[in-house]
């Protein structure tokens, strides 16, 4: 089993679950220093000079976490270039190598970003056109579609997983910032928000991976995963001061005025994340593979709101 993107985010949770379910693990990171126990470590970063076929060689099934995620504040010339370069280049090498070496199943995290940023009057499901149309989303559209195309030419089983916003211990981005916010007991905007959003904790996602490799693909396949409890931006917020044991400190902004104030500030990909709904259907793996999520919302919140406060007392003490 090879696992990319082993020491993030979600690679430091999904690598202990494989190897406590008895996977045998070659695990590739670019951060050495967070190199899991127990397993085979492979320090690279896959956009640079990589030896895939070495890199897959002996390997039952890829699970291919490694990407350039979304980035709030862009720094590179030309964006989806360096998307393109840290997720679809070597998600199509790393297909092409499984082919020849032999490997069974790919099981790649994509995002549901292909779909867009925003629902309307319904979920998206698994059917729905893939409309993502800013770099990160681009990057992960022409990824599946490479990765639909090697299935096509071999015995190449792809799981595609396609979560929404991810949290758990040692999450980062906005999901952190606005963590920390309600932490410090700051007054925010958003009391009169009724959107809907769909969460997924991040061991929900590595049962999700369990599941799909319990059950493999003989072709390809494609599920929308989620906690299955949709919440809007004041519930979230008011979950994550009841984790916190701080007071949820919000009070009423009209909508419009939230959208005004983020295009005039530079912000409006953030506040839109805060006012719009984003939902998915979840149906198709929970029928197809049995699965459902072992930790609920509040579990999966408290263990977040409890890693980050421990992690700032750490951070104080020294």
């Amino acid at each position: 089993m090879l696992v990319t993107g082993a020491t993030g985010f979600v690679g430091r949770v999904l690598v202990p679950q494989l190897l406590a379910g008895g996977w045998a693990v070659r695990a590739c990171g670019r951060n050495a220093e967070r190199r899991p126990a127990g397993c085979d470590f492979v320090a690279a970063d896959l956009a640079g000079g990589v030896d895939f076929d070495s890199l897959v060689r002996d390997a039952h099934a890829i699970v291919h976490l490694a990407a350039r995620v979304h980035v709030m504040r862009e720094q590179a010339n030309d964006p989806l270039l360096a998307f393109r370069k840290a997720n679809a280049a070597p998600t199509t090498a790393l297909a092409e190598a499984a082919l020849r070496n032999g490997v069974r199943q790919f099981v790649f995290a994509s995002t549901l970003k292909v779909h867009g940023e925003v629902t309307l009057s319904r979920p998206f499901s698994e059917n729905d056109p893939l409309l993502g149309d800013d770099p990160y989303a681009i990057s992960k559209i022409e990824a599946e579609h490479a990765l639909h195309a090697c299935a096509s030419r071999g015995n190449l089983g792809v799981t595609i997983l396609r979560p929404p916003l991810m949290y758990g211990p040692g999450v980062g981005g906005n999901f952190a910032r606005l963590l920390r916010l309600v932490q410090k007991s700051v007054p925010l905007p958003f009391a009169a928000i009724n959107n809907r959003r769909s969460m997924l904790y991040v061991e929900n996602f590595c049962s999700a991976v369990l599941a799909c490799l319990g059950i493999p693909a003989s072709d390809a396949r494609t599920f929308l995963i989620s906690d299955g409890r949709d919440i809007s931006t004041a519930e979230l917020i008011r979950s994550m001061a009841a984790a916190l044991g701080r007071p949820a400190r919000l009070f009423a902004v009209p909508v419009g005025v939230l959208r005004l104030g983020g295009k005039m500030t530079g912000y409006a990909g953030e506040v839109r994340r805060l006012i719009d709904s984003l939902q998915v259907d979840s149906s198709r793996i929970r029928s197809q593979l049995s699965w459902t999520p072992p930790v609920s919302f509040e579990r999966g919140m408290l263990a977040t709101a409890v890693a980050m406060t421990r992690t700032n007392q750490e951070m104080h003490i020294k």
